[in-house]
Order: C-alpha cells, then sequence, then structure tokens
C-alpha cells in the first residue's frame, strides 16, 4: 500500500467523525466512491458499510438520546442533542455500538470504527525504534 492508498483510506474514515455522520443524511450526500479503499483493508462490503453508515448516522441523535436519560430537557432539546451527538469521538461511538449490542445490526461498521481506533495517532514510537536501531548500527561499526 502506497501512501496515496493510505490518504484515500483516511478520506473513508474521515467520513465516520459524529460531525461528518449528522451532515450526511441520504446516499445522494454520501461520496460516491465512500469507503472503497478502506473495504479493501479492512475486508468490508462496500455496499453493506455505506447502507449501516446511512441507517447509523440517521438515528445517531435518537441513539444517543434514548440512553442518556439523565440528560438535561430545555426549551432548545434539539441544540442539546445536536451538541451532545457531536461532541461523541469516534472511540465513543464504537463503545456505543459495544455496550448496546449494535455489532450485530452494524457489523460493518463495527469493524470501520475498530479499524479507525486501531491507527497510531503518530509514528513517533516507529521513529524511536529506527533511532535506536540506527544508534546500535553505529556502535557496532565503530567498534
Amino acid at each position: 500500500m502506497g501512501f496515496n492508498d493510505s490518504q484515500e483510506i483516511l478520506k473513508d474514515l474521515s467520513l465516520l467523525t459524529s460531525e461528518r455522520m449528522l451532515s450526511i443524511k441520504t446516499k445522494i450526500q454520501l461520496p460516491d466512491n465512500a469507503f472503497e479503499q478502506s473495504s479493501s483493508w479492512i475486508n468490508i462490503d462496500v455496499n453493506n458499510l455505506q447502507n449501516e453508515y446511512l441507517t447509523f448516522s440517521n438515528s445517531l441523535n435518537d441513539l444517543s438520546n434514548d440512553t442518556n436519560p439523565s440528560q438535561p430537557k430545555s426549551s432548545n432539546d434539539s441544540e442539546i442533542e445536536e451538541a451532545n451527538s457531536t461532541n461523541m469521538s469516534s472511540l465513543d461511538i464504537l463503545g456505543f455500538l459495544s455496550s448496546y449490542n449494535l455489532i450485530a445490526a452494524f457489523p460493518n461498521l463495527y469493524l470501520a470504527y475498530k479499524a479507525l481506533c486501531i491507527i497510531p495517532a503518530s509514528s513517533a514510537s516507529a521513529e524511536r525504534s529506527f533511532s535506536k536501531l540506527r544508534i546500535e548500527n553505529l556502535k557496532q561499526g565503530s567498534t
């Protein structure tokens, strides 16, 4: 997999943010090639993932509010609901799918979130490993 393929996968995975999910409600709003690159990486069916994505995105506000009854109710309920759903991280959504036994209903979406959550935020540990290896090679070369 090259760098360009990685960029395409990251574009696909960026669709999984709660902000993007809340903005995409219909198949027309979903990019034509949504999840094509990541589906080969994760080994899931693109059409099933797109359908699960749309179903889940349309239910995200309702699901998060139904499972959080202690939420304050006010005249601005829709604003509060939107804010709570918008602030959900990918890890929150993955936990949500797990905690409420929604994996069977959204198996491909669950795998996509699982893949997203295991991507390292940086390459610092890999760079440290190579740096340490270089130091060791320099020490061996000087003896």
